[in-house]
């Protein structure tokens, strides 16, 4: 039966397959805190040994004139007391580690956000030190505040390089944005229908070749309840997973509510054969669901008899022969393919004008069940 727990992604199904996404963000972190830390760092060390307060003329389009902020960035808060500010900091640098930590964006979300967060930072550990400023033409205690030192020929603020650094990612991070938004990938979605929950619930997910596409479905009449497919490039297991999470959220149902999973094993993209066999792995361990499996190559074929190829790389593929008297599967040079359909038949390539939904009503009772244990990725390699 199913159930309507809303803690029901708290368990260790993508433990290892988040674990990637972690390591990522940790390395673009690291990436920009090294851009952001060190020249802010070179400068802020040039500025307080300078033997004057001001370089430039008031008629340059920047020029460097040393002033110290008691307010955050531009100045903004500046009369509203060290506390106040200082909680407005940490507030705002909270809310983007939060959204870095929790975010499934891509590459370009999570550099803008952490150049947005280590500026921030790099200002707050600046607010915390005080010391003595002794410039020729200018002396001041600094304590509870930043040390401010760009000025623009038309811009009335003072601001300094961290605070560049924030404006700078504000930008990457709205333009990938609004990249995103115009790359979006093509989705398509059917939920038009109810769960039986008297009968078993499968979930069908494929993600071998350039497309992620999972597919819900039972033994009825209606058979398909929910169906989507998604164009994938480097973010194969960010899609993944909030597509399986999409999904169970629209029938407020947990991992343990499916009861089997239909996989195809490859061959196909190296990364996506081993998530897809990864997921099965986590999900039967964890919830105890059986697990059906197809290679890609069949599954493309489906019912009909053809010759089924995936592209392998390196002028080869992958193909499989499917006549009724028999079936052949291998690598083989794109240059020979033609010896090997004698009969001429139907070609189909890559799952380009295939249906996922009419060949898993095709191929459904093709799917194997298979011990967990031994399963593995299908990775075709050619004859010695």
């Amino acid at each position: 039966m199913m159930t309507s727990k809303n803690s029901y992604w708290k368990n260790e199904v993508f433990k290892n397959i988040t674990k990637k996404i972690i390591i990522r963000k940790l390395i673009i972190l690291l990436i920009t805190a090294i851009i952001v830390f060190i020249p802010c760092y070179v400068m802020y060390n040039y500025i307080i040994h300078m033997p004057y307060s001001v370089v430039g003329s008031p008629n340059d389009f920047i020029q460097i004139q040393v002033a110290l902020n008691s307010g955050i960035s531009f100045s903004m808060f500046a009369d509203s007391g060290f506390a106040v500010v200082f909680a407005w900091q940490f507030v705002f640098s909270l809310m983007i580690l939060t959204v870095i930590v929790f975010i499934n964006g891509n590459r370009i979300y999570i550099g803008g956000l952490g150049l947005i967060f280590f500026g921030g930072l790099f200002n707050t550990f600046d607010r915390l030190v005080d010391f003595n400023l002794n410039y020729l033409d200018f002396r001041m205690v600094k304590r509870g505040m930043v040390l401010d030192y760009f000025k623009l020929k038309s811009f009335p603020a003072i601001f300094n390089l961290p605070d560049v650094f924030i404006i700078i990612g504000t930008i990457v991070f709205v333009l990938g944005f609004i990249f995103a938004y115009i790359k979006r990938p093509t989705r398509l979605r059917v939920f038009d229908w109810k769960i039986n929950a008297s009968l078993p619930i499968n979930l069908f997910i494929d993600v071998t070749q350039n497309k992620c596409n999972l597919c819900l479905f039972q033994n009825d009449e209606k058979f398909i309840k929910y169906f989507t497919s998604i164009k994938t490039q480097n973010n194969i297991t960010d899609i993944v997973i909030e597509r399986i999470n999409s999904m169970l959220m629209t029938y407020h149902m947990i991992p343990a509510d499916i009861t089997d999973l239909y996989i195809t094993t490859g061959p196909g993209s190296f990364t996506g054969c081993r998530i897809n066999t990864l997921i099965a792995k986590a999900w039967a361990t964890t919830d105890n669901v059986k697990v059906h499996a197809i290679d890609s190559l069949a599954f493309q074929a489906g019912n009909k008899e053809c010759l089924s190829l995936i592209d392998a790389k390196g002028n080869k593929c992958y193909y499989l022969l499917n006549e009724a008297k028999q079936k052949k599967i291998g690598i083989v040079p794109l240059n020979e393919i033609h010896q090997l359909n004698k009969h001429h038949l139907p070609i189909v390539i890559d799952f380009k004008n295939v249906d996922i939904v009419n060949n898993l009503r095709e191929c459904y009772k093709h799917f194997k069940i298979v011990d967990v244990k031994k399963l593995t990725p299908l990775y075709i390699k050619p004859a010695i």
